[in-house]
Protein backbone atom coordinates (compact mmCIF):
# COMPACT_ATOMS: atom_id res chain seq x y z
CA UNK A 1 0.00 0.00 0.00
CA UNK A 2 3.17 2.32 0.50
CA UNK A 3 4.43 1.68 -3.30
CA UNK A 4 1.00 2.37 -4.51
CA UNK A 5 0.87 5.58 -2.48
CA UNK A 6 4.57 6.31 -3.36
CA UNK A 7 3.60 5.72 -6.65
CA UNK A 8 0.40 8.14 -7.19
CA UNK A 9 2.23 10.66 -5.85
CA UNK A 10 5.60 10.60 -8.26
CA UNK A 11 2.85 10.23 -10.83
CA UNK A 12 1.32 13.10 -9.65
CA UNK A 13 4.38 15.19 -9.14
CA UNK A 14 5.32 13.89 -12.72
CA UNK A 15 1.99 15.00 -14.16
CA UNK A 16 3.14 18.75 -12.07
CA UNK A 17 6.27 18.98 -14.02
CA UNK A 18 5.17 18.08 -17.10
CA UNK A 19 2.17 20.46 -16.84
CA UNK A 20 4.60 23.51 -15.71
CA UNK A 21 6.97 22.22 -18.12
CA UNK A 22 4.58 22.89 -21.34
CA UNK A 23 3.48 25.99 -19.28
CA UNK A 24 6.76 27.29 -19.32
CA UNK A 25 7.33 26.77 -22.96
CA UNK A 26 4.17 28.11 -23.90
CA UNK A 27 4.98 31.15 -22.57
CA UNK A 28 8.11 31.47 -23.23
CA UNK A 29 7.17 30.87 -27.16
CA UNK A 30 4.25 33.33 -26.56
CA UNK A 31 7.14 36.27 -25.41
CA UNK A 32 9.34 35.24 -28.12
CA UNK A 33 6.19 36.09 -30.36
CA UNK A 34 5.41 39.44 -29.12
CA UNK A 35 9.55 40.28 -29.05
CA UNK A 36 9.41 39.31 -32.82
CA UNK A 37 6.47 41.85 -32.83
CA UNK A 38 7.84 44.59 -31.19
CA UNK A 39 11.18 44.05 -32.96
CA UNK A 40 8.72 44.82 -36.14
CA UNK A 41 7.63 47.48 -34.72
CA UNK A 42 10.58 48.94 -33.90
CA UNK A 43 12.31 48.57 -37.02
CA UNK A 44 9.05 50.09 -39.08
CA UNK A 45 9.33 53.26 -36.30
CA UNK A 46 12.52 54.02 -37.02
CA UNK A 47 12.50 53.54 -41.21
CA UNK A 48 9.70 55.84 -40.79
CA UNK A 49 11.74 58.27 -38.66
CA UNK A 50 14.39 58.44 -41.39
CA UNK A 51 12.09 58.84 -44.18
CA UNK A 52 10.88 61.28 -42.06
CA UNK A 53 14.50 62.90 -41.85
CA UNK A 54 14.70 62.85 -45.64
CA UNK A 55 11.90 64.38 -46.10
CA UNK A 56 12.76 67.34 -43.82
CA UNK A 57 16.37 67.07 -44.87
CA UNK A 58 15.14 67.48 -48.70
CA UNK A 59 12.51 70.05 -47.64
CA UNK A 60 15.08 72.67 -45.96
CA UNK A 61 17.43 72.06 -48.62
CA UNK A 62 14.81 72.93 -50.97
CA UNK A 63 13.95 75.86 -49.16
CA UNK A 64 17.83 76.86 -48.74
CA UNK A 65 18.08 76.59 -51.83
CA UNK A 66 14.61 78.88 -53.15
CA UNK A 67 16.42 81.82 -50.74
CA UNK A 68 19.78 81.57 -52.31
CA UNK A 69 17.90 82.24 -55.77
CA UNK A 70 15.82 85.36 -54.30
CA UNK A 71 18.89 86.30 -53.16
CA UNK A 72 20.64 86.14 -56.04
CA UNK A 73 17.56 87.81 -57.84
CA UNK A 74 17.29 90.62 -55.52
CA UNK A 75 20.72 91.60 -55.66
CA UNK A 76 20.92 91.38 -59.73
CA UNK A 77 17.49 93.54 -59.51
CA UNK A 78 19.76 96.30 -56.75
CA UNK A 79 22.37 96.20 -59.12
CA UNK A 80 20.70 96.67 -62.45
CA UNK A 81 18.62 99.19 -60.78
CA UNK A 82 21.90 100.95 -59.47
CA UNK A 83 23.52 100.47 -63.10
CA UNK A 84 20.31 102.32 -64.06
CA UNK A 85 20.10 105.23 -62.11
CA UNK A 86 24.15 106.01 -62.23
CA UNK A 87 22.98 105.63 -66.46
CA UNK A 88 20.30 108.17 -66.18
CA UNK A 89 23.02 110.94 -63.46
CA UNK A 90 25.34 110.32 -66.58
CA UNK A 91 23.12 111.32 -68.96
CA UNK A 92 21.29 114.29 -67.05
CA UNK A 93 24.92 115.16 -65.99
CA UNK A 94 26.12 115.50 -69.76
CA UNK A 95 22.67 117.23 -70.94
CA UNK A 96 23.07 119.47 -67.96
CA UNK A 97 26.89 120.30 -68.77
CA UNK A 98 26.68 120.42 -72.92
CA UNK A 99 23.84 123.01 -72.08
CA UNK A 100 26.00 124.61 -69.83
CA UNK A 101 28.94 124.96 -72.04
CA UNK A 102 26.46 126.08 -74.94
CA UNK A 103 25.13 128.91 -72.60
CA UNK A 104 28.37 129.81 -71.08
CA UNK A 105 29.45 130.16 -74.88
CA UNK A 106 26.37 132.48 -74.95
CA UNK A 107 27.28 134.45 -72.08
CA UNK A 108 30.56 135.40 -73.52
CA UNK A 109 29.53 136.03 -76.91
CA UNK A 110 26.92 138.21 -75.43
CA UNK A 111 29.53 139.82 -73.33
CA UNK A 112 32.41 140.63 -76.03
CA UNK A 113 29.49 141.77 -78.22
CA UNK A 114 28.51 144.31 -75.13
CA UNK A 115 32.20 144.94 -75.09
CA UNK A 116 32.39 145.95 -78.62
CA UNK A 117 29.51 147.71 -78.66
CA UNK A 118 30.66 149.73 -75.54
CA UNK A 119 33.98 150.29 -77.20
CA UNK A 120 32.19 151.50 -80.33
CA UNK A 121 30.28 153.97 -78.37
CA UNK A 122 33.13 155.40 -76.32
CA UNK A 123 34.89 155.64 -79.64
CA UNK A 124 32.43 157.44 -81.39
CA UNK A 125 31.51 159.68 -78.37
CA UNK A 126 35.41 160.87 -78.37
CA UNK A 127 35.16 161.43 -82.10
Amino acid sequence: MDDDFVKKRLERDLAELQRMCDDHFKKRGDDEELLGQLQNRMSDRQKTREEQKNARVEKEKAKMEAEKMAKEAREKAEEDRKAHELEEKAAILSAMSQGYDKDAARKRRGEKRRLKRRSAAIKQAQA
